[in-house]
C-alpha cells in the first residue's frame, strides 16, 4: 500500500518541513499578503501559532520543543500559493500521529508493507489510518447513509440440530431435549459427573431495544468464558438489570456476586445484594459485581450469532435500536473527558508476543463499524489510535469519540440528550454527564 501527502489532508497527522522550504513558503505568504496578522486570517489561524510554524519550535514546559504543522494546514498553504505536492512531500522531514502520538523521520511518498511493519511505529499508525479510511470507503458503497428508511426488528429462532445432539452423544453426555410453546430445554450430563444440566433456549428472540441495550452492555463488559454469557462492572445497577434482563426475557437462572482482589477489604454498602463473594488474584480494579449464566448452546446460537452480524442488525433496525446500543456500549466501555469534555467508546486489545493480524484488524473494524453507525445517526465522530505502555501490559486501542468541536459541543449535548441519553441508567456515567456538561 502507497502512502502519499495526498492520502492524508483530512487526518490528524503532523508534519515537520524543512528550515529551508518553510522559510520559503512563509516568505511567499507574506509578499502575497503583506502583513502577518493577514495571512494568520487567511490560513485560520492566531499570529502566535503562526509564528511558532514559521520558526519550527516552541518553549513548552519549560523546553524548545519542535513545533509541527498539521494535514489542513498544510492543503491550506499548499493551494495559498498552488505548490506541486511533491514540492512539499519532499520537504517533510518528520510525521507525528496525532498531538502526543508517535513520531519518525519518512519520506513521502512511502510504501507500507503490513508484514513488515511495526505497529508502535509512526509506520504502523499510517497503515491503520489508510486501512481505516479504505473500509470506510468500501461500507459507505455498500451502505447507504440513508438509514432512516429502514425501519425493522431481526430476530433469530434458536433450533437444535441433530448434528450437535449426536455430538453430545458421542461425548457421553447422554442429551435429551423438550419443547413447549416458547422454549427448547436440553439436559445432559456434566462431564465427569452424574449430575444433570438443564438448559433453556427461547425460540424467538427479538433484537429490539430491550435487548440492543443490554447487548451493548454485553459487547462492552462481558464476563465467563466462552460457555457463559454475563457481565461484570463496579455499578451494582447496571449488573442488576442484566440479570434482569436474563431472567424475565430469557428464562434464565442467575446470581450476582462480587469479585475482588485478595487484599481489598469489602464495605458493606458494597457487599450487600450480593448472594457471594469470590477472590481472584487477576481482578481488575479492587472490586466488581458480577452475573452471568452458563448456557453454551444459548451464547453460541443467539449472543455470538448477533455478534458476528452485529453490523448489519444495526444498520437494518430502527434508530431507537442503535440508540439504545450506543446507550449499554457507553455504560460498559464508554468514557467522559471532564477535561477535553469528549465522550469515548473504546475498543482494546493486549498486546501479546503472538498478537495475531486478524487479531487487530477485527479489533479496529469494530471502531469504524460503530463510527459510521453514530455518523449516519447524527454524530460528529472520529477515531483515534493509542497505544498504552505499561509494565504489565502493551494496549492498543481505538476511541471512537464524539463532541471533538468546541464550535458544536452544545448542539451535540443536545441531540445526545434526545438520542442514547433517555436509554442510559448507569448512575456514574449519568452524574458525571451532568456535571460536565449541565453546568
Amino acid at each position: 500500500m502507497i502512502c502519499t501527502l495526498s492520502d492524508l489532508y483530512n487526518s490528524t497527522f503532523y508534519f515537520f518541513l524543512k528550515k529551508e522550504f518553510r522559510d520559503h513558503i512563509f516568505t511567499k505568504l507574506k509578499n502575497k499578503y503583506l502583513a502577518w496578522i493577514i495571512v494568520s486570517k487567511q490560513l485560520g489561524i492566531d499570529t502566535r501559532t503562526l509564528f511558532s510554524i514559521r520558526r519550527g519550535w516552541e518553549i513548552r514546559d519549560s523546553k524548545k520543543k519542535e513545533y509541527m504543522i498539521n494535514s489542513k494546514l498544510i492543503l491550506r498553504i499548499k493551494n495559498e500559493l498552488n505548490l506541486e505536492e511533491r514540492e512539499i512531500e519532499n520537504n517533510i522531514s518528520k510525521i507525528k500521529y496525532g498531538t502526543s502520538g508517535v513520531s519518525g523521520k519518512i519520506n513521502l511518498p512511502i510504501e507500507l508493507n503490513k508484514e513488515r511493519i511495526n505497529i508502535y511505529s509512526v509506520e504502523g499508525a499510517l497503515l491503520d489510518y489508510l486501512t481505516i479510511e479504505n473500509i470506510e470507503e468500501s461500507l459507505k458503497k455498500d451502505h447507504p447513509s440513508a438509514l432512516n428508511r429502514i425501519n425493522k426488528y431481526f430476530a433469530i429462532f434458536p433450533k437444535l440440530t441433530q448434528r450437535y445432539i449426536k455430538k453430545l452423544k458421542r461425548q457421553g453426555l447422554k442429551p435429551k431435549d423438550r419443547e413447549d410453546n416458547n422454549f427448547i430445554y436440553l439436559s445432559y450430563r456434566i462431564p465427569g459427573t452424574n449430575i444433570r444440566k438443564e438448559v433453556i433456549i427461547p425460540k424467538k428472540i427479538l433484537f429490539n431495544e430491550e435487548f440492543s441495550k443490554q447487548f451493548g452492555k454485553w459487547i462492552g463488559d462481558r464476563c465467563g468464558g466462552i460457555r457463559k454469557i454475563g457481565v461484570a462492572n463496579k455499578e451494582r445497577l447496571f449488573v442488576e438489570e442484566f440479570s434482569r434482563f436474563l431472567k424475565e426475557k430469557l428464562n434464565q437462572k442467575t446470581v450476582i456476586y462480587l469479585t475482588c482482589k485478595p487484599t481489598f477489604k469489602i464495605p458493606k454498602k458494597i457487599s450487600s445484594k450480593t448472594e457471594y463473594t469470590e477472590y481472584h488474584k487477576t481482578q481488575f480494579g479492587d472490586y466488581a459485581y458480577r452475573t452471568e449464566t452458563s448456557n453454551a448452546p444459548l451464547k453460541n446460537l443467539v449472543f455470538d450469532n448477533f455478534e458476528n452480524n452485529l453490523f448489519q442488525i444495526l444498520y437494518h433496525s430502527p434508530k431507537s435500536v442503535r440508540f439504545a446500543f450506543y446507550a449499554g456500549l457507553f455504560e460498559a466501555d464508554g468514557s467522559i473527558s471532564r477535561d477535553s469534555k469528549i465522550i469515548s467508546f473504546s475498543f482494546g486489545l493486549n498486546l501479546k508476543t503472538k498478537t495475531s493480524k486478524l487479531e487487530i484488524t477485527k479489533l479496529y473494524k469494530k471502531a469504524i463499524e460503530l463510527n459510521y453507525l453514530l455518523k449516519n445517526d447524527g454524530f460528529y465522530s472520529r477515531i483515534s489510535r493509542k497505544i498504552a505502555k505499561t509494565k504489565n501490559s502493551n494496549v492498543l486501542k481505538y476511541d471512537v469519540t464524539i463532541l471533538n468541536s468546541k464550535k458544536t459541543r452544545n448542539q451535540e449535548v443536545s441531540f445526545i440528550k434526545g438520542t442514547f441519553l433517555p436509554y442510559v441508567t448507569h448512575k456514574t456515567k449519568l452524574n458525571t454527564f451532568k456535571e460536565v456538561f449541565y453546568t
